[in-house]
């Protein structure tokens, strides 16, 4: 699902149009997009909000340029975008375009969107347990304040040595002066 998390309209005095800007989430290989209102000659710059702060202001540099240059007004988006991303320059040869993806090179990126979609993927499991394991510590925590308020006593994180010499973090209840009644778990 799509949210939209921020939007800003404002009149640009350099261009002379007024833009619209959308923050978004989009996928992760599109940093902007722009579209054109014909009927009010305004600009809407779509961003995605999941993209870096320096990402994200080279693509709405990008999206002014696309607006600065008319493109819009163009036709053939193959050779704009060659342009825009210096990868031809129409002085030197006006029919330039983007070069099309080999086969090779779709099988290469379709494999490495493949493998970015499942280390996305195990992050956010392993993100999960963690919270879930957060929400457990916080749970037991409230718990034991509660028990301490009950007996005016204090809960305090200590480090012990366990059975073998390693230090362990415990929870402790512990008395004003700082006597340890009982460890929690």
């Amino acid at each position: 699902m799509t949210t939209i998390q921020a939007v800003n309209s404002y009149y640009d005095e350099s261009l002379g149009v007024t833009i619209t800007i959308v923050f978004t989430d989009m996928d992760t290989g599109i940093d902007e997009q722009v579209v054109y209102n014909g009927t009010d000659d305004t600009y809407t710059i779509l961003l995605n909000s999941r993209c870096s702060d320096e990402a994200l202001l080279t693509a709405y540099e990008h999206a002014r340029d696309h607006i600065r240059n008319r493109d819009f007004d163009k036709e053939q988006v193959q050779r704009i975008e060659a342009v825009a991303h210096g990868l031809a320059d129409l002085q030197q040869d006006p029919s330039a375009s983007v070069p099309a993806e080999t086969d090779e090179e779709r099988r290469q990126r379709e494999h490495r969107e493949m493998l970015c979609s499942q280390i996305i993927e195990h992050i956010r499991k392993e993100r999960k347990k963690i919270q879930r394991k957060l929400n457990g510590i916080e749970r037991r925590r409230k718990k034991y304040e509660a028990i301490a308020k009950r007996h005016n006593l204090l809960v305090e994180e200590r480090i012990i040595d366990d059975e073998y010499g390693r230090p362990v973090c415990l929870t402790a209840l512990v008395t004003w002066d700082g006597t340890v009644v009982q460890y929690l778990k």
